[in-house]
Parts: C-alpha cells; sequence; structure tokens
C-alpha cells in the first residue's frame, strides 16, 4: 500500500507543477492578447516583439499541456485516473474514491478530447519538431479551446487530489496587471498630445491633461 501511495503521491505532484505552469501561462497569454484592452491596436496588434512574446507563450502552454493529455506521456491525466481504478484498495487514501466516481473523472477527460488531436499536430509537427510540409499542416483550435482543456485538467486532479490528501487545490494565481505595457501606452499618448499641440495656435498640452492620462 505504502509504495502505490508514494508512487500516486509523486504523480500528483509533477501534475500540479505542469498545472501550475500552464495556469501561468494562460494568465501571460491573455495579458497579451486582450484586444477588449485600449493599448491592445496599438501596443500589441501591431508589435512584432509582443506578436513573437505571444507565439513563445502559446508553444509553451502546447507543449506542456500536451504532457497531460498524450497517451505517451507518463504523467498524463488519464494514465493518473487509470492508476487510481487498478489501485484503487492499494493506496492509502483520505476518503476512498468510488470506482464510478473515477469513471465520471475518465468521461470529463475525454469530453474535451476533441481538442487534443489539434493540440498534438501543433506540438509535434510545429512546435517542438519542425515538419517539412508545416506550411500545409491544417489545425482548428482557439485560446478558448485551450482554457476549456486546462479547465478540464484541473478538475479532475483536484478531485483525485482532494480524496487523496484532503488538500482542495485552486489554480488561481495573483496575476498582476500588465503595468509595463499600460504604462508604455501612456508614453505614446502623452507624446502624442506633445506634438499635436506644436499643430495648433494655442497650447493644448496642459498637466491636467497629462495628469489624466497618468491616472488611468
Amino acid at each position: 500500500m505504502k509504495e502505490n501511495s508514494e508512487i500516486l503521491k509523486h504523480k500528483l505532484s509533477e501534475i500540479r507543477e505542469i498545472l501550475l505552469e500552464l495556469e501561468c501561462l494562460k494568465q501571460d497569454i491573455r495579458s497579451i492578447h486582450n484586444p477588449e484592452e485600449e493599448y491592445f491596436e496599438r501596443m500589441i496588434k501591431k508589435s512584432s516583439f509582443f506578436y513573437r512574446l505571444y507565439l513563445n507563450y502559446t508553444k509553451l502552454f502546447v507543449i506542456d499541456c500536451h504532457k497531460l493529455i498524450d497517451k505517451k506521456e507518463h504523467f498524463n491525466i488519464l494514465n493518473l485516473i487509470n492508476f487510481s481504478q487498478s489501485n484503487l484498495n492499494k493506496i492509502d487514501w483520505h476518503k476512498t474514491p468510488t470506482h464510478s466516481s473515477l469513471e465520471i473523472l475518465k468521461t470529463k477527460f475525454l469530453k474535451t478530447s476533441k481538442h487534443f488531436n489539434d493540440i498534438s499536430l501543433l506540438r509535434n509537427k510545429v512546435f517542438a519538431h519542425t515538419d517539412r510540409k508545416k506550411s500545409e499542416i491544417k489545425y482548428n483550435i482557439t485560446l478558448k479551446d485551450f482554457w476549456e482543456v486546462l479547465t478540464s485538467l484541473q478538475e479532475i486532479f483536484r478531485e483525485i487530489n482532494l480524496h487523496y490528501d484532503n488538500t482542495n487545490w485552486q489554480f488561481q494565481i495573483l496575476y498582476e496587471k500588465p503595468t509595463s505595457i499600460k504604462n508604455s501606452f501612456k508614453y505614446l499618448k502623452i507624446r502624442d498630445l506633445y506634438y499635436e499641440s506644436f499643430k495648433s495656435d494655442f497650447d493644448i498640452f496642459t498637466k491636467e491633461e497629462v495628469k489624466k492620462i497618468i491616472r488611468t
């Protein structure tokens, strides 16, 4: 019983770290790719730097997510469920799950499997390796789909971990707003005011206008 408990503990620990990293990457991606923000059109959409940053965060997200969904990966979530099921009576649980409850988790995992092929395709043919026909590869997955898969994986992990050691993991990162991006955008707005003042017969570049920009 001790050996199987230690194996499960190790699996949970490794998977938790991957899930935490994925949540951080999700917040990073959302801070950059947020069309609703005022700064998006000028600071993000037209910037090759932020595009590369967004692309690299997405690459890391896909590669880490693949670790949890691919059957060949040692710490994939389905393997975690199957191990828990096959060793149900050989693990020292805080509260032993039922076979049917684990089947429900398996169904939850399979529910988002419609996105797995695209994630694997991106990982294997585009990001981790470069396929010679890379430009011809077709995939249909959005950021919303990524978040859906991640939420499902987090919920499955949380349920099994709760049964194991009674720890209810909440994957909520205390994420600071992208102040550096916003401050850079404020600089651009102040610079616009400055240059605009030369186009007028009177000075429109007032302290109050600058103060208003800084405080927004």
